[in-house]
């Protein structure tokens, strides 16, 4: 298998993990003996993201979420990694507000709890959000944080059920994933500070899509969760999925 990685921009691309240095324009065959996990440069994939950097064989080039779905492919495809592939678990992310919840509030959170023995990493998040009330007193712009926690863990509201991708993989680390529109209860819950705020107008029939495939990373004892920003408006929702690795 051949991966070759195409340096979209004007300048040098290099990457130490890697062992490569990408001229502008340029194209470079990586060795199959350098795409090792454990050492693995996180900055490719943050330069996939912004199409930065291009990956593919000697066919095809892939770009953005492609190009990432086909890094995994080859990082877990080889024979060299296949006792050591990477086991994926998802969970939905459906949230919709019915009240005028107060800003801060936690709608959504998972946490890999403090006595796990894995690493999670948060390898992508797709969401839609939307508005679907069709009396406009009241509207805004709703707005929601992506956060990391420690500490504690939320409590309250409805569990969600991990699914892993391989129906034969173990069980997954994180023990708990739960969702409630007007706000878990996060007692001793540390919040570090926002990484990203994600916005819909409050109006009918518009949709806002937020993906994010840069992962993060959850050691034992941290977790991740949607607060809001500002306070919530009755009809307001987001759905969608969020997928993580584990090792």
């Amino acid at each position: 298998m051949i991966v070759q990685a195409t340096n979209n921009t004007a300048g040098t691309l290099s990457y130490s993990a890697l062992g490569v240095s990408i001229g502008a324009g340029n194209t470079v065959t990586v060795p199959l003996g350098l795409l090792n996990p454990a050492a693995f440069d996180p900055n490719v994939l943050k330069d996939i993201a912004d199409d930065k950097l291009r990956l593919g064989d000697s066919v095809n080039t892939y770009q953005g979420d492609a190009a990432v779905q086909y890094l995994k492919y080859v990082l877990t495809g080889l024979p060299l990694y296949v006792s050591s592939a990477f086991l994926y678990y998802s969970a939905p992310i459906n949230v919709r507000q019915t009240a005028a919840t107060a800003s801060g509030a936690t709608v959504w959170a998972m946490r890999n709890p403090a006595a796990s023995t894995k690493t999670v990493y948060i390898e992508r998040i797709e969401m839609l959000l939307g508005f679907d009330m069709g009396t406009p007193i009241g509207r805004s712009l709703q707005r929601y944080d992506l956060v990391r926690f420690s500490a504690a863990t939320p409590s309250a509201g409805s569990a969600i059920t991990v699914v892993p991708a391989d129906s034969s993989a173990s069980a997954s680390a994180v023990t708990s994933v739960r969702f409630l529109d007007t706000g878990l209860t996060t007692t001793s819950v540390v919040f570090e500070n926002p990484m990203a705020t994600i916005s819909c107008p409050a109006t009918d029939q518009t949709t806002t899509k937020y993906k994010r495939f840069v992962p993060i990373k959850l050691s034992a004892g941290e977790g991740l969760c949607f607060r809001l920003n500002v306070a919530a408006v009755n009809g307001q929702s987001m759905a969608g999925e969020i997928i993580w690795s584990e090792r």
